[in-house]
């Protein structure tokens, strides 16, 4: 395997691995942020069903194309494994949930992925997991064009259909969380894995490295995870009158 396609698809580091908070991980987030203000910026245009459902197949497809990107180096790279490449962390179903949550218009994904794409995408953009691999490999690549399509498809819903979490989405969300954790626990000792990091750290640096060791580590994640559902949820908590009256002040 020539140099350019190692650097892009091979199995090892070349030169420099990842680390956090370094001009790669940075350009990463800016370009979500430009996502973000595009597609904010240009809401006014998304009464038209027409724009509506290409930017759907769009940020779909995306979704799609990255899942399959993934799963393809881990079967061509010869590091696909049961332990720990099936698509179980909460990011990943929640990208697998949003293609279906977009194509179908559906509020009932929306209620879930809300949290865990927000939350899990937040978190996981804060303390990116690349295995290590470096710009302009494809591991890189793909982890930030998921995680930045995932956020792109939660607010699309927002803006173009008026989606909105209830404290019934929160309070199910945490009912859902609580049962998919305790599953994964048992998932990770049945294959060995460590989905979720519920049997360990990543083995790149994190800032999951601050916190105390395992196991101590995983009562702390959980608990900031509920936290930040519960803060995600907050912009919603205002009632409709209370909401109206704010408006009326602020006018």
């Amino acid at each position: 395997m020539n140099t350019i396609l190692q650097s892009i698809w091979g199995t090892e580091v070349m030169g420099k691995p990842f680390v956090p908070f370094t001009l790669p991980h940075l350009l990463g987030i800016l370009s979500i942020v430009f996502g973000l203000y595009t597609l904010i910026n240009n809401r006014h245009k998304l009464t038209d069903p027409i724009l509506r459902r290409k930017i759907e197949i769009g940020i779909a497809s995306t979704l799609a194309v990255q899942q399959t990107t993934l799963y393809t180096w881990y079967i061509t790279s010869g590091n696909f494994s049961i332990a720990e490449s099936l698509p179980l962390y909460s990011c990943r179903m929640a990208i697998i949930g949003s293609v279906y949550m977009i194509l179908k218009r559906s509020y009932k994904a929306f209620e879930i992925i809300y949290f865990w794409g927000l939350v899990g995408a937040f978190i996981a953009l804060i303390t990116p997991d690349t295995s290590g691999f470096n710009f302009p490999h494809i591991m890189l690549v793909q982890y930030f064009v998921g995680h930045g399509s995932l956020i792109l498809g939660i607010v699309y819903m927002m803006l173009a259909y008026n989606f909105k979490p209830t404290k019934y989405s929160l309070l199910g969300t945490y009912k859902i969380t609580s049962i998919y954790f305790v599953l994964i626990y048992f998932v990770n000792k049945l294959v060995g894995g460590n989905y979720s990091y519920l049997n360990g750290k990543p083995h790149t640096p994190t800032l999951l490295d601050v916190l105390p060791p395992y196991p101590f580590y995983i009562p702390v994640i959980l608990g900031a995870m509920f936290v930040l559902f519960f803060v995600a949820y907050m912009p919603f908590m205002i009632r409709k009158e209370d909401r109206t009256v704010v408006l009326r002040v602020r006018s």
